[in-house]
């Protein structure tokens, strides 16, 4: 297999890159403002894919996959600008994956829990997205485009991905740099999730492209917390006595609604596949490893 990952610049895209590249497959990534060497430019709004991979990508009979990691991943910033977000999360993308597919790679689009309102949690691969901001709006735009266009593609939804590096910026780095300045860990109250190691990331994708998997699946870890919850695992593990402030929406300063019970069901994926994800406690002893 072969594997293109655009927006390899990314937190989830590095991650990924890094991953299948150390798995000894060959890997081409993009970038738009990153200064990584080994990395090829790519800006998905203006530029052209074809003109830009090598041609041996294209001469071969071995089954190539593209993974679509570039978003505009903030939701603030797709309400704030919802014409640029739109230009790349929706037609920029549905352009590149029409462009790829025409180019004979397989499409994996990597979407998101925040399809969902929210109300009820533990979303399984058939309940009807019902988004209650423009970032999940967007997301939903195009998943819906590919399953009527094409069955062939595989679109992943994740849950919260976070990360056992503190140098990156992720959940657990934006809580550690409060400890630091000994200031308070605020959290959104209300809002309960499945947070996932980005590191299983990878190699859930690879499993999947293994068995020729096409079509909806949900990856995200099993296990669920509350923000709270998480929150006061994480503090006790690094052994902080910072104070835990839950707030609203309103009260932390966020423009658009956030959905309550995130936490998918990945009982497709792992019956599949027979994936164990990494549990929360050991990403976090990871992280404190590191700091």
């Amino acid at each position: 297999m072969k594997f293109l990952v655009v927006g390899a610049s990314g937190f989830l895209g590095r991650h990924i890159f890094d991953y299948l590249k150390t798995k000894g497959y060959e890997v081409y990534g993009t970038k738009n403002k990153s200064d990584r060497s080994d990395l090829i430019h790519f800006d998905l709004v203006r530029e052209s894919i074809k003109e830009k991979l090598p041609s041996s990508i294209f001469q071969t009979k071995t089954r190539w996959y593209s993974i679509i990691a570039s978003v505009v991943g903030h939701v603030d910033q797709c309400a704030q600008d919802i014409r640029t977000s739109r230009a790349i999360n929706v037609e920029g993308t549905l352009q590149l994956i029409e462009n790829l597919q025409e180019m004979g790679s397989t499409i994996i689009y990597p979407s998101t829990s925040w399809v969902f309102n929210g109300e009820n949690g533990n979303y399984k691969e058939n309940d009807s997205p019902d988004p209650i901001n423009e970032y999940g709006r967007q997301k939903t735009a195009t998943e819906q485009c590919l399953i009527s266009k094409n069955n062939e593609s595989l679109i992943l939804r994740f849950d919260k991905i976070v990360g056992a590096n503190p140098h990156e910026f992720h959940l657990f780095s934006e809580w550690n740099n409060w400890i630091k300045n000994n200031q308070d860990v605020v959290c959104l109250g209300g809002q309960s999730f499945s947070p996932t190691f980005v590191d299983d990331l990878g190699p859930a994708i690879e499993k999947l492209c293994e068995v020729n998997a096409r079509g909806l699946f949900h990856i995200a870890n099993t296990e669920i917390f509350s923000r709270e919850e998480l929150a006061t695992i994480f503090l006790k593990t690094l052994q902080s006595t910072n104070k835990i402030i839950m707030k609203s929406e309103k009260e932390i300063g966020l423009l658009e609604r956030r959905p309550r019970k995130t936490y998918l069901n990945s009982e497709k994926f792992i019956d599949l596949t027979n994936f164990k994800f990494t549990p929360m406690q050991k990403v976090i002893n990871m992280f404190k490893s590191q700091t």
